[in-house]
């Protein structure tokens, strides 16, 4: 059959091997542009990182808030609090 063929025809591929200078080769490349061929961390994990750093600051700064911020009853020391409650109906607790 046809399709016997095509698969015998791919017998004995095997993929292809960099030659040994080629990792020379690319870092003398980086190095004549000026830049240095070290580990560069992805955008998307700097990206992710900021994200998150941004989160723990946010979430730090609500924490110290709520634990600064003094407690308030309704209606409790606010003198328009019984205006308010007329107004619009509400009852007062």
């Amino acid at each position: 059959m046809n399709d016997d063929r095509i698969l015998e025809a791919l017998d004995g591929l095997t993929t292809p091997d960099p030659s040994p200078e080629l990792y020379a080769r690319i870092q003398e490349r980086v190095r004549a542009r000026g830049r240095d061929p070290g580990p560069v961390a992805p955008p998307r994990l700097a990206a992710a990182l900021a994200g998150l750093a941004l989160l723990v600051a946010l979430n730090v700064g609500v924490a110290v808030a709520s634990v600064r911020a003094p407690e308030t009853s309704a209606g409790g020391g606010d003198p328009y609090s019984a205006d308010l409650a007329s107004d619009y109906t509400l009852y007062e607790p």
